[in-house]
């Protein structure tokens, strides 16, 4: 039976009901903790029964619960997630065929505020889902040709519950289920070996509990003509680790006058075992100049039947790795299989492009606009590691939305990697983060990284104080603690509207909480960063910097260097009466700590040698929130808002 069908009872088992702490004086109001999913009417019955490989999403609400911490059984998993007194509960039945226990008990640790516990358990049950399994794009009908040794593959549908294909097959006919949806089909070389020319084909599938579905078995008819040559690469696609050596099969029979392709740049492929079914191919090194990360093979010959030309079908060698833009968006694909919000980290699932469990850049490619997810992103979230390899990723992208860029959110890290082209956002509705790389780095490393990407925040109506922008990171947002290291700018940030932040390498800090902070370190800005100031509004709070637009509350800028150039025209406007304005080479302006905030800003080992410019200012402009390093500090010389050491300023401002 379907799990969805004890959804109802599953809420039903836990509903409304709540604990109560003891407390040692009867005049002290008790601590109360409640959680929706309490009160347990669902104790001593039948466990919940969830299907292999399905998940259930349980919500509910809470009071007086700090945190709640789930276990389940062994191969089982139990998410829990919590904000505002409203919570989800997840919990995923294992996989077939792994290790893992059939039922047992999901236990919830329910805490409060003084760390004492209350403990709610209900038990679960896997069981085998309904077995499905459907031959796709086949005609049944028809008898399926074969030549000497020559092979046909066969895609399939199928449930979770199905576990394997039992074949019945004429005499020297071959099957292979060599991956989960295909098998193939491989006729008898009559030439050299006995076998029947035609016969049945019939395959019937397997449950994992071991159960035959004679009513989702099918039968083919099959034939060998054996007047006819054979011409097939076994696999369609063979992955290389980098420098693997590697023989391809290969069914060559009745040919003559073979020709053979060129090797993809950095490939090695020896032909010469060709004719006896071998192609050895070896992958290029590491750090193989000018190698490419994948190609493609299509051998040429004569038959010696008839002396008609004849080509193999594509047989693809390409690296474990991310080798084209197609190739992205297949790992996205399988990524974001089954939730965006919750990426696929399932290293065996994700195993063609990982290398070491890195996702691996092997060759340059471009992300275009029709690439885009919600015309805001190539991949909502990366959770795992990147490693560019000094590759570019070309960027031709138009964005309308509040997040723009390869990424939204970044959790882990990227390093060694190269940006290039543009990227433009038109979002208008409300506050937006902008960037090449990420918009919302996340507690992340991204190291090593250069962009000379253009960034555009193109927005033709007024959208005051609405937009962050950054040459590689938009806004941090609470509580994370990105750090940018050894990272480089150097295109051009245009802003066709007054935006609220901008900074060649992030666009704003920002905290939460004491303890996390950005840290921006070794990083260079030689781009150009355009204000174009079209409103007449004298209230704008615009803070850029060639490095940080707003250093808010808590950060650290260490080594940096800026040697590009800031522009702003005004056309006649001014541009600012707040202390909320700023524009510094390096920072724009400093947010002054929250309350609870034990650390000051940090700004050391800090050079200007850019230029600043202010074009067409209007006669009351506040020329002294410009400055070389830092635009400018409210209270600058109060305790716990600024620590600087060693500023080099050799820069020009021309107001």
């Amino acid at each position: 039976m379907k799990a969805y069908k004890y959804l109802p009872f599953i809420l039903a088992a836990f509903l409304t009901g709540c604990y109560e702490m003891d407390v040692p004086e009867p005049e002290t109001p008790a601590s109360v903790v409640r959680l929706s999913l309490d009160d347990d009417p669902y104790a001593m019955k039948d466990p919940v029964r969830i299907d292999y490989e399905t998940s259930q999403t349980l919500s509910f609400t809470y009071e007086g619960i700090s945190r709640i911490v789930a276990t389940a059984p062994q191969g089982w998993v139990a998410q829990v997630k919590m904000s505002g007194g409203d919570g989800t509960l997840k919990i995923s039945a294992p996989k077939y065929g792994e290790e893992s226990v059939p039922s047992g008990d999901v236990v919830l640790k329910l805490y409060d505020g003084s760390g004492s516990f209350s403990e709610k358990k209900f038990p679960v049950y896997a069981v085998e889902g309904e077995l499905e399994f459907e031959i796709q794009n086949f005609d049944f009908s028809a008898v399926s040709e074969f030549t000497l040794g020559s092979r046909t593959t066969v895609k399939f549908n199928c449930s979770p519950s199905f576990k394997n294909i039992e074949f019945d097959l004429p005499a020297g006919w071959k099957a292979i289920e060599k991956t989960r949806g295909t098998f193939t089909i491989i006729a008898p070389d009559l030439s050299v070996e006995s076998g029947d020319a035609e016969g049945t084909v019939t395959v019937t599938p397997v449950s994992w509990g071991g159960q035959k579905s004679t009513e989702l078995a099918r039968s083919f008819a099959v034939h060998v003509d054996a007047t006819k040559p054979t011409f097939q690469f076994v696999e369609e696609e063979t992955t290389f680790v980098y420098g693997e050596t590697r023989e391809i099969e290969i069914t060559a029979k009745g040919l003559k006058d073979l020709v053979t392709p060129e090797a993809p740049a950095g490939w090695t492929i020896d032909w010469s075992g060709v004719l006896d079914g071998i192609v050895k191919v070896t992958a290029p090194a590491k750090d193989a100049e000018g190698a490419v990360g994948t190609g493609t093979l299509i051998l040429n010959a004569v038959s010696n039947t008839d002396n008609s030309a004849i080509s193999s079908n594509a047989s693809v060698i390409r690296l474990y790795g991310i080798n084209s833009a197609k190739e992205l968006l297949d790992f996205r694909a399988v990524y974001e299989a089954e939730d965006m919000n919750e990426p696929n980290t399932d290293e065996t699932a994700l195993a063609k492009w990982l290398v070491d469990g890195v996702l691996t850049l092997n060759d340059d490619f471009t992300l275009t606009t029709d690439m885009l997810t919600n015309k805001a992103f190539i991949v909502k979230t990366l959770n795992v590691p990147l490693e560019g390899n000094g590759h570019t990723i070309t960027l031709d992208l138009e964005c309308n939305a509040a997040v723009a860029g390869i990424f939204q959110y970044v959790t882990s890290e990227i390093r060694n990697l190269k940006i290039a082209g543009s990227v433009k956002n038109s979002y208008s509705t409300g506050l937006s983060y902008t960037s090449s790389l990420v918009s919302v780095p996340m507690t992340c490393l991204i190291e090593n990284v250069e962009s000379s990407a253009d960034v555009t925040y193109d927005v033709s109506s007024s959208v005051l104080y609405k937009s962050i922008v950054g040459g590689i990171g938009g806004y941090p947002r609470s509580n994370y603690a990105p750090v940018f290291k050894n990272c480089k700018y150097s295109g051009t940030i245009t802003c066709n509207n007054d935006a609220f932040s901008v900074g060649g390498i992030v666009g704003c800090s920002d905290v939460g909480k004491p303890g996390a902070m950005t840290t921006v370190e070794g990083c260079t800005f030689s781009g150009n960063i355009i204000l174009n100031h079209h409103s007449e509004n004298t209230a704008v709070t615009c803070r850029m910097g060639g490095i940080l637009g707003d250093l808010a509350r808590q950060a650290t800028v260490n080594d940096c260097v800026s040697e590009g150039t800031i522009t702003i025209n005004a056309n006649g406007n001014r541009l600012c009466s707040s202390s909320a304005f700023g524009v510094g080479g390096l920072v724009g302006r400093i947010t002054a700590p929250a309350s609870g905030y034990t650390m000051a800003a940090i700004i050391k080992n800090a050079k200007f040698t850019g230029t600043i410019k202010l074009n067409g200012g209007a006669g009351n402009e506040d020329k002294a929130r410009y400055g070389q390093i830092l635009g400018c500090s409210p209270n600058e010389n109060a305790t716990n808002i600024l620590t600087k050491e060693n500023w080099t300023e050799e820069g020009t401002i021309s107001l």
